[in-house]
């Protein structure tokens, strides 16, 4: 699926939020279930790099570059600021982050997936659900969500949970699409 970035500075990005970071990743992809689920897959492995190196990093759903056809053909997707973190930074919310259980993000615990479930999502929707079937595991985004924009956006939070998953067990992680995925109701299926 194709996908373009660029790195822009602070004054060629548009967005309502007050503070601004020394650095930008505009982040471009087709405006599909794929290419949305790439872009979080592919891009949650730079974060969780930058972030290696102490380098702090948000995913910004509010935020793009002024001029998008300067940088690609493709769809703007999403934008994620990064820069040094500073001293006493009152951003970081480390530890503070409140989640759903996991019974109600999947049909039955799986030590495998524990972990994963601390990873980012807009607006801290969590919009995953993970289904067991046989030795594989069905992945599904909620679609009772706010409005478009969001729904959008969880379909980037589902790749960047399956680079968590992938991150945790590189060894055990294969990703496929069924063509007859089985059901569920109240949520669409992304892969297994």
């Amino acid at each position: 699926e194709p996908y373009a970035w660029a790195v822009a500075g602070p004054d060629e990005i548009k967005t309502i939020l007050r503070w601004r970071a020394p650095h930008y990743l505009a982040l471009f992809c087709n405006d599909t279930q794929k290419g949305r689920t790439n872009i979080g897959f592919i891009f949650e492995q730079v974060v969780l790099y930058l972030t290696s190196l102490g380098i702090g990093t948000c995913w910004l759903g509010m935020a793009a570059v002024r001029d998008p056809e300067k940088y690609s053909d493709l769809k703007p997707a999403v934008t994620i600021s990064f820069g040094r973190e500073a001293e006493g930074n009152p951003w970081n919310t480390t530890g503070k982050c409140v989640r759903k259980e996991p019974g109600k993000l999947m049909d039955r615990t799986d030590s495998r997936l524990l972990l994963s479930l601390k990873a980012p999502s807009a607006v801290k929707s969590q919009p995953w659900y993970f289904v067991h079937s046989n030795d594989q595991v069905d992945v599904y985004c909620s679609l009772s969500l706010m409005n478009a924009h969001i729904r959008d956006m969880n379909l980037i939070d589902i790749g960047i949970i399956l680079a968590h998953i992938r991150t945790d067990a590189p060894e055990e992680f294969r990703f496929s699409v069924r063509e007859q995925p089985p059901v569920q109701k109240g949520y669409r299926y992304i892969g297994t």
